[in-house]
C-alpha cells in the first residue's frame, strides 16, 4: 500500500499532464487533448471529477477529489488548457454543462 502511494503522482506543465502510478505513466500532451472537465457527481463516489478527453471526445484519463491537491491540479490544468486552446467546461450534478 504504501509503494502505490508513492508512486502515485499527477504532475501538470505547460506542455501537459503526466499520471504517474503503478503501471506506466500516462502522459497526455496538451495538443493531443481535445477538452478537460471539471464533473460535479452525486451520491456516491467523489464530490468532484477533472476528466480528460481525446479530440474524438473519449475519456482518456480521471482524477477524483481525494487526491491531495486537487485544487491545484484542477486550477493549474484549467490554466495551462486555456493557453493551449483547450476548451475547459464544468458540468454540474444535474447534468447542465457551461462554456
Amino acid at each position: 500500500m504504501v509503494l502505490a502511494c508513492e508512486r502515485y503522482r499527477v504532475e501538470v506543465g505547460p506542455d501537459g499532464i503526466v499520471h504517474y502510478r503503478l503501471r506506466p505513466p500516462l502522459q497526455h500532451a496538451f495538443a493531443a487533448l481535445g477538452s478537460l472537465a471539471l464533473l460535479q457527481g452525486g451520491g456516491r463516489g467523489p464530490a468532484y471529477v477533472l476528466a480528460l478527453y481525446d479530440k474524438r471526445g473519449r475519456c482518456v484519463d480521471t482524477f477524483g477529489d481525494t487526491l491531495e491537491g486537487f485544487t491545484e491540479l484542477t486550477a493549474l490544468a484549467k490554466e495551462y488548457a486555456f493557453a493551449a486552446g483547450i476548451t475547459f467546461r464544468y458540468r454540474d450534478m444535474w447534468g447542465a454543462w457551461t462554456g
